[in-house]
């Protein structure tokens, strides 16, 4: 695994052998020659001097990820930082359990989300802090249990930013809007690997506010992993 071409003019090392003892300095090391133009000798240099194959460190089972650190379990990912479990993601901090995620910190069990922070269960939303529950929305903050709302503050049980009730979400066609979102995730991934996200997402409109559920409880980011 490597950001280089295996037909490129550099030499790369793996990572446990770029950080290791086992290699000396001095096998690339020359006189610099004062008849010939520095730069000429300079790009024979740079194809000499080893390259680091990817830059991720102190990292855990997270072998296909750039630019990274302190991560576990995590797969096709650029700048991800002390997360886990998670995949297909860039800039993304201090997360779990999360899939497709641009920029994103504090968050878990997100699923295609960007520029958001403090979420919890959010799917398909941009812009979002301090969320739960919520799916498809855009600039909502300190909110739950919310559908297609646009820059709600401080509310749950939102359906397109109007206010349901609890017992009115049940008989309403919310539930197209909460299976029809998954079947992207299943179809990538296949139902197996997915089967904790559909009952994340049926919580949106039909329960209370929940707090986070217990780590010994199955978590789709322990499924996709393998």
């Amino acid at each position: 695994v490597s950001l280089y071409n295996p037909e490129s003019p550099f030499q790369v090392y793996c990572q446990e052998c770029w950080w290791g003892d086992s290699w000396d300095p001095f096998t690339y090391g020359r006189e610099y020659d004062f008849r010939r133009s520095f730069f000429e000798q300079f790009r024979e240099l740079q194809r000499e001097v080893p390259r680091l194959s990817l830059f991720n460190l102190r990292s855990i089972n997270s072998e296909y990820t750039n630019h990274s650190s302190g991560n576990k379990n995590c797969y096709m990912g650029v700048a991800v930082g002390n997360s886990e479990d998670c995949m297909y993601g860039h800039w993304v901090l201090q997360s779990r359990d999360t899939i497709d995620g641009l920029y994103l910190e504090n968050c878990e069990e997100c699923y295609e989300c960007s520029y958001s922070q403090n979420c919890y269960c959010t799917f398909f939303s941009q812009f979002c802090q301090n969320t739960q529950d919520v799916l498809l929305c855009y600039e909502c903050k300190d909110s739950m249990n919310l559908i297609g709302c646009v820059q709600l503050q401080h509310k749950k049980f939102h359906i397109l930013n109007q206010p349901v009730t609890k017992g009115a979400a049940l008989g309403l066609p919310a539930h197209r809007l909460r299976t029809t979102g998954l079947r992207a995730v299943n179809s990538s991934f296949g139902s197996t690997r997915t089967s904790a996200i559909p009952g994340c997402a049926r919580r949106v409109l039909t329960t209370d506010p929940v707090s986070k559920r217990s780590r010994a409880e199955p978590r789709f980011g322990g499924l996709l992993i393998v």
